[in-house]
């Protein structure tokens, strides 16, 4: 079985990942986390091109790696099922928002990426997302 493409970049205190259609390999998972981790990240801009999917193994590891770190999340996806999971998890005060790919622009400002940071952000999501399409 192939498994989705997960790319990612960390920009200052922002990690970027861009993942593809279908299920996420323990692997890359992992090292994903492990990059995280290892870094001053404070931000996580995720960018879903398709219906990416993670194991219960892999949600409780990212939340687990979030939580630790106090990470504000965005999402950025075409499910409108994923967008209103994550509007139902900020109610309870996870910072966390979701987007509408065509509203990346926003989702980067929602972030609190400083004005001056966000057209490079916005680029480094666009590049990676290439990559796994």
């Amino acid at each position: 079985m192939a498994f989705a493409q997960l790319k990612w970049k960390i920009v200052d205190d922002v990690i970027i990942g861009v993942s593809g259609s279908g299920e996420l390999s323990d692997a890359q998972w992992k090292e994903f986390i492990a990059d995280m981790m290892a870094n001053p990240v404070t931000k996580y801009l995720q960018f879903a091109v398709g219906a990416t999917q993670l194991s219960s193994v892999q949600r409780k590891m990212g939340i687990d790696a979030v939580a630790e770190k106090k990470v504000k999340i965005v999402m950025v996806t075409d499910s409108t099922v994923v967008r209103g999971i994550v509007t139902a998890a900020s109610w309870f005060g996870l910072k966390v928002s979701s987007w509408r790919p065509t509203q990346l622009d926003e989702a980067v400002k929602d972030l609190g990426v400083p004005a001056v940071k966000q057209d490079a952000i916005v680029k480094v999501a666009q590049d990676l997302a290439k990559l796994v399409e």
